[in-house]
């Protein structure tokens, strides 16, 4: 093949140097070497260039590892590094591979559902795409034309004007084509927009509801950092990686299959001689790609726990602040990042080490073309025009080659993406949002509690409930007081159903909640709970979502109730007054009003206390108790109370305890009764109230009482 090339183009090459330079007047010998040598110089300066590009293209886009996914806490880099390609790791489990593949035809479908709605306009950028990929591919045989025809004028010996404007119509139909192609790309690229927004409008929608729907030990198990991440920064990028393989990838694939059928009807030899090493390059991408794919996952899931570890100290501020854990919060956070880091180092070289090969290999391509090309033309199979055409059709393939090496890369790292995201979006909860359970016409507010046992999902080896016995009857108000741990709050949080009995029943009005629609059960409670959270947004606003229907008279009304009016309409703004994020701008005792105006303004059947008044001043405390027993008048209501001075004309009291000695046959209850029996009987109730009399704190008299 090089003896071919080295005995053809260099002669034709010598011999047109010694040819006299008069204009248009050439032997045929020299109008070929002058084709000859025009066509290989700008097909070679065009591989210069396309490659340079090609280049810069891959190191702005191909190791842009800065969108990453949750990798095991703890593993740190040394450990990372173990699945580089020695031989161990790359041993292929062929039963993980198959794996891999079905996952990926099933992330596959998952996307192509989601762009069903938009069908339409995915055609029109499928059409906008291929017309954008046959005038590049239409183009080179236009300039094969151009070239062709200057090589015919070159070999008249006498050029008339008519020769000359000859060259006029395939320079014309040149610039038809360039200005086809920017208007076609102007389209594409509009269009491809569009449909990245709505894609992406509708995995946000799609996977918030799903968050927003995920039950309660969904979020005690993971970091907000790393739940925030999959709505952000994945969506983000399978936005712009999508955008990219339907403009880039569709036409760049495009163009080299039509312009592989081209080049076989210019020179088959030559086509079928390329052809011969694309098997091998192909076989050689996919291997490295399921290895690429693994490295991946292993960055992202490191880059979501340094989010996560960021996430938690930034939510929590105040108490970094208040232990002067600034350093330690940041050496944490560091730890985590640059173990992340080291992971996209990682990945960032094996994806330069796969690109950079696949672009050697179709270097090689091109030399193919030079020198078995160059054979061919001096054997005379094919002309300077031809050649012309196919070195710059050739240049299109290299190019759209290396691009969708690019796009390889990145559609790997998008795939991981997506496939965290519909992980979230198909995610079902233990306990659904709206299950379209039994919807009950109304709701009397009785709740018993029968042999429930119960252990958090974050902690199955800690009992919290155990055959826990109580009845709440309907109109009565009953207070569970005790020791922090002996399950008070967790009550509460049963009879609203954000967790389910591990064993036993919560059965409401005789039903049990499980077969109970959640929201119509979330809908007739209200809780107020001991840390009153409020959003970000008007003091009015966190009011009127206790009832979004509410009128603003009503939601005044509510927040006088609630002894919240006075101070509310002591700010400047009033009602309309911002309260920043979680209501930081507010005291814990008007956090606390405001969330008890929200209740009082959502009327709700039954009523859960949690600590209600605990931030509240004597006399705020006492202004809003009346207004709480008003409110719980036909009510059923359950207070949980550390202070024994909110639970004295409570209808029964309840006295737990999360310690083993001191439960009874009810499980955790110590003993229950009115406040004058539990004063008659002279057990733990009665010791603790002789102790808070005396001056002495709830919670360090009831640990007290439960060490006797």
């Amino acid at each position: 093949m090089f003896n071919g090339w080295r005995r053809s183009v260099p002669a034709a090459l010598r011999r047109f140097s010694t040819q006299p330079r008069t204009p248009f007047r050439h032997t045929h010998t020299a109008n070929f070497s002058l084709a000859l040598k025009f066509g290989c110089a700008v097909a070679a300066g065009g591989g210069v260039v396309v490659w340079a590009s090609s280049q810069q293209h891959m190191g702005c886009e191909s190791i842009s590892t800065d969108s990453i996914t949750p990798i095991q806490a703890g593993k740190d880099l040394s450990e990372l590094k173990e699945v580089a390609p020695d031989e161990d790791s790359m041993e292929l489990d062929l039963s993980e591979t198959k794996k891999d593949s079905a996952n990926t035809w099933q992330i596959i479908k998952h996307i192509a559902a989601t762009l069903k709605p938009d069908a339409l306009l995915l055609f029109a950028i499928v059409a906008a795409t291929g017309a954008t990929a046959a005038v590049n591919i239409v183009t080179p045989m236009v300039i094969g034309d151009l070239v062709s025809t200057i090589q015919l004028l070159a070999g008249s010996e006498l050029v008339t004007q008519d020769q000359i404007s000859a060259i006029n119509g395939p320079a014309l139909r040149l610039l038809a084509l360039f200005i086809t192609q920017g208007l076609l790309t102007c389209i594409d690229i509009n269009l491809v927009t569009r449909l990245g927004e709505r894609l992406s409008l509708r995995l946000k929608h799609d996977l918030y509801a799903s968050l927003l729907a995920q039950d309660m030990a969904f979020f005690d198990n993971h970091m907000q950092g790393e739940v925030v991440g999959r709505l952000t920064q994945d969506i983000s990028e399978f936005k712009h990686t999508f955008k990219l393989v339907i403009t880039q990838g569709l036409k760049c694939f495009t163009q080299i299959i039509f312009t592989s059928i081209h080049l076989l009807q210019v020179s088959r030899k030559l086509s079928l001689a390329l052809l011969g090493t694309m098997p091998f390059l192909y076989i050689g991408m996919n291997l490295y790609g399921i290895f690429l794919r693994k490295l991946s996952k292993e960055a992202r899931q490191g880059d979501s726990l340094a989010s996560g570890v960021a996430g938690e100290a930034i939510s929590n501020v105040r108490t970094v602040r208040a232990f002067a854990a600034e350093d330690r919060e940041l050496e944490r956070y560091m730890d985590a990042a640059s173990d992340a880091s080291g992971l996209n180092n990682w990945l960032g070289f094996h994806i330069a080490l796969f690109q950079g090969v696949t672009n050697s290999a179709i270097g090689g391509m091109i030399l193919v073309i030079l020198s078995y090309g160059g054979s061919l033309v001096g054997s005379g199979e094919l002309t300077g025009g031809q050649l012309m055409t196919y070195m710059i059709s050739t240049q299109n393939a290299q190019r759209s080659l290396a691009s969708l090496g690019v796009l390889f890369g990145q559609g790997i790292k998008a795939l991981g993406s997506a496939a965290r995201i519909f992980e979230y979006i198909h995610l079902e909860p233990s306990i659904g949002v709206r299950e379209g359970a039994l919807v009950p016409n109304t709701f009397q507010g009785s709740i018993e509690f029968k042999n429930v046992s119960f252990r958090y999902p974050t902690r199955p080896d800690q009992i919290v409930l155990d055959q826990f016995n109580l009845a709440v009857p309907v109109g009565k108000v009953v207070a569970l007081c005790g020791a922090s741990g002996s399950g008070k709050s967790t009550v509460g949080q049963l009879i609203e159903r954000f967790y389910d009995t591990t064993s036993g029943a919560v059965l409401i009005d005789g039903v049990d909640v499980r077969k109970l629609d959640p929201t119509w059960i979330r809908t007739n409670i209200g809780y107020i709970h001991q840390e009153p959270v409020l959003f970000a947004t008007s003091i009015y606003e966190n009011i009127r979502y206790g009832a979004p229907n509410a009128t603003r008279a009503q939601v005044e009304e509510a927040a006088r109730k609630a002894n919240a009016a006075d101070f509310i309409t002591g700010f400047p703004n009033g009602y309309d007054t911002v309260v920043g994020e979680r209501g930081v701008t507010l005291s814990g005792g008007q956090k606390q009003r405001i969330a008890i105006a929200r209740a009082i303004l959502k009327d709700p059947k039954f009523l859960i206390l949690d600590e209600a008044t605990s931030a509240l001043d004597t006399h705020s405390e006492r202004i809003v108790q009346d207004a709480l027993e008003k409110l719980m008048k036909d009510r059923t209501v359950l207070v949980i109370a550390h202070r024994l001075s909110t639970i004295q004309n409570a209808d029964v009291i309840v006295v737990m305890s999360g310690d083993a000695a001191q439960k009874q046959e009810s499980g955790n209850i110590v003993e229950m009764g009115s406040h004058s029996e539990l004063m008659d009987r002279r057990g733990a109730y009665y010791r603790l109230y002789q102790q808070l009399s005396k001056g002495a704190s709830g919670e360090t008299g009831w640990m007290g009482i439960f060490r006797r």
